[in-house]
C-alpha cells in the first residue's frame, strides 16, 4: 500500500473545537528538561516524571538535568527540552484537541513529545524551537498564561 503524505498537514476544526481552543491556555516552564533512560526506578519526586515501560524493557525519566543527573542513567537524549502545559477548558471531552495542537506544531516544523496526565496535557519540544511552538499554539487559538510561582 502506498501512502501519499501532503507537504503540509491540515485538520478540520469544528465550531465546538474552535471554542475549546479559544478558551484554553498554555504555559511554558522556565526550566530546561531532559529525557533519560535509567537502570532502576527512582523514588517518586515532585521534580521529575518516571515512566516504566509495561513490558519492563526500560524506565524513562523526564526532568531538569540538575534534578536527575544523580540517578542511575543509562542514556540521555542530547537535546534540552522546553515543557509546555495545556490547560484545556474541557478536559477529557474534546475530540480533536490534541490533533489540532499536534498538527499546528507539525506545520511549524517542530517535533513534539506528548504527555497526557490526569487533568492536563503537556508536551516537550526542543528548547531551541519553543518560540515556533508558541506561535503555532497562538495560531490555533490558545492563549499563553503566566505560571504562578
Amino acid at each position: 500500500m502506498q501512502v501519499s503524505i501532503p507537504k503540509s498537514l491540515t485538520i478540520s476544526i469544528s465550531p465546538q473545537l474552535a471554542s475549546v481552543l479559544r478558551n484554553s491556555t498554555f504555559t511554558v516552564r522556565d526550566e530546561k528538561f531532559v529525557y533519560a533512560k535509567v537502570s532502576k526506578l527512582p523514588e517518586p519526586s515532585k521534580y521529575y516524571i518516571t515512566a516504566p515501560d509495561p513490558d519492563g524493557s526500560e524506565i524513562t525519566v523526564i526532568g531538569p538535568w540538575e534534578k536527575i543527573r544523580d540517578l542511575a542513567i543509562v542514556e540521555r537524549n542530547k537535546e534540552d527540552y522546553a515543557w509546555v502545559s495545556l490547560n484545556v477548558s474541557v478536559p477529557f471531552y474534546c475530540v480533536g484537541f490534541m490533533a489540532a495542537v499536534n498538527t499546528a506544531i507539525a506545520n511549524a516544523g517542530v517535533d513534539l513529545l506528548d504527555l497526557s496526565l490526569y487533568s492536563k496535557d503537556h508536551f516537550l519540544v526542543k528548547a531551541s524551537e519553543v518560540g515556533k511552538a508558541v506561535q503555532a499554539l497562538a495560531l490555533v487559538g490558545l492563549t499563553e498564561a503566566r505560571i504562578e510561582q
